[in-house]
């Protein structure tokens, strides 16, 4: 006889625990920020830790300077959480979370851009164009001190958000300077003047800069643990459709694969090909106006 079931619409997925330390297993929370408060990250236990500081370099528009300086400040400070209170815990200072320091590099690598920036960007009919070039002309200046800088920090003010993407091609500043400096080996964060330096819950702010500059400097803040050993984690990346032309259009890439232990795999390029072949049998997916992660 057949017998009809009805599944579930969806399910509820458990939060993983996430361990803080490589051998004490009692070093546990299913909440990364709690987690980093009571235990300190990961790696700070490991032989290949961290070096103390971490060093920054900055590229800064204009009269910028006071606020780079106020932000770095703010890092060793203690800040309350003033939104999400159920979730973002207060944050008592970088040095106190992760056990070492995050300094400003020396002043060489404290580059201030050219007053005439702002006219460039503002004015120019290509202004998305013209701010890469303003900005990789500053990074190609630091990369001959590479070895004096461990993370890169640019700061960007809202009145350039116009060059942020390019309305025709495509263009997203944001991930042509994480290409550009993947290749050359810079970590780089990008920091805009809304979401950062005027965001007024400071203790966000504060806890997801922190995170970032540790893990680009090389550390690890937390693990999953209890992982399956013969199991690695694709990240993957999608884009759908420019919304000038209308036209269908669907670009992807794998941008990280993981094993078990958190290690970094190769990406080869035949692996890619299988990836690609992979997604274009998946069915098809309507068009959003933003991009957009999943993780299998």
């Amino acid at each position: 006889m057949n017998r009809l079931f009805d599944l579930p619409g969806y399910d509820r997925v458990p939060e993983p625990n996430l361990r803080f330390h490589p051998d004490r297993e009692a070093d546990r929370d299913v909440h990364p920020l709690s987690g980093l408060l009571r235990f300190g990250p990961y790696s700070r236990s490991l032989i290949s830790a961290v070096i103390d500081p971490i060093r920054i370099a900055t590229i800064y528009p204009a009269g910028f300077r006071k606020r780079v300086d106020r932000l770095f400040s703010e890092l060793e400070q203690n800040h309350a959480p003033r939104e999400r209170k159920n979730y973002l815990p207060a944050f008592p200072g970088f040095a106190r979370v992760f056990g070492l320091r995050a300094v400003q590099a020396p002043d060489d690598l404290q580059l201030e851009l050219p007053v005439v920036a702002d006219r460039e960007v503002i004015g120019s009919t290509r202004s998305h164009l013209r701010l890469a070039e303003i900005l990789i002309k500053a990074i190609n200046q630091l990369l001959a001190f590479r070895n004096e800088f461990d993370v890169a920090l640019i700061f960007l003010p809202d009145k350039w958000s116009a060059a942020f993407y390019g309305e025709v091609d495509d263009f997203d500043l944001h991930d042509y300077i994480k290409a550009v400096n993947a290749s050359r080996g810079i970590p780089t964060q990008l920091l805009q003047e809304a979401s950062a330096l005027s965001y007024p819950c400071r203790a966000s702010v504060m806890l997801r800069l922190s995170i970032a500059l540790y893990s680009k400097a090389g550390g690890v803040p937390w693990k999953i643990s209890d992982t399956d050993p013969d199991s690695a984690y694709i990240g993957l990346s999608y884009a759908l459709r420019s919304e000038q032309t209308g036209k269908r259009r669907f670009v992807t890439c794998c941008s990280q694969v993981f094993d078990a232990l958190y290690d970094r795999l190769p990406v080869t390029l035949s692996y890619a090909g299988i990836l690609a072949r992979t997604i274009k049998r998946m069915p098809t997916i309507h068009s959003r106006p933003y991009e957009f992660r999943f993780f299998m």
